[in-house]
């Protein structure tokens, strides 16, 4: 398992493909690549704009470890065009659409038959529910709720400040950390 990168803070005009002016634009970049070649150490998986910002862009890379520590050397910011980019650790935890758990995708969902809804927990598909996203006094989270552990379960199961999802992102930190 690859770190995976998020380059932050650029415009559109980058968006198809950064690499090769990441690479012009930052000499100490490009120097590591003269000594380590650039398949193995670093792969572009998608450009996109910012949730509360489409006009900022961010671009995901899975990194090779040492090419990750190089980065965290320089500094955790990039050139790219005229705007300096910040660099941020991701740590993707997958989740299902269906029963909301962590550790797969609707695909491979073994509970098709039972959804839970990410907004209210209750036994329903989320894009049936009836309660609105705005009406935040009335979410409940699936996944506190089935954890048992005391935390609050006033949030949706998306939430990225849900207790068991934090959970579930520093166990992918453990395990990235223990495997490089």
């Amino acid at each position: 398992m690859l770190p995976t990168i998020a380059v932050v803070g650029f415009s559109a005009s980058f968006a198809d493909d950064p690499l090769p002016v990441l690479l012009q634009q930052n000499r100490w970049l490009e120097e590591y690549f003269e000594i380590n070649t650039l398949g193995d150490h670093i792969t572009h998986l998608v450009s996109k704009p910012l949730r509360n910002d489409e006009t900022v862009f961010q671009a995901i890379f899975n990194v090779s470890p040492s090419l990750r520590d190089f980065m965290k050397k320089h500094g955790d910011r990039i050139i790219l065009g005229m705007n300096s980019c910040k660099i941020y650790d991701r740590f993707h935890v997958k989740r299902c659409s269906i029963c909301q758990l962590f550790g797969h995708y609707h695909k491979e969902c073994s509970n098709k038959t039972t959804p839970s809804c990410a907004i209210c927990a209750n036994d329903h598909e989320t894009r049936l529910c009836k309660i609105s996203f705005d009406e935040t006094d009335k979410h409940s989270c699936i996944n506190c709720k089935r954890g048992n552990s005391g935390t609050r379960a006033n949030h949706m199961a998306s939430s990225i400040t849900c207790p068991q999802y934090v959970d579930a992102q520093n166990k992918v930190k453990r395990l990235i950390a223990r495997l490089n």
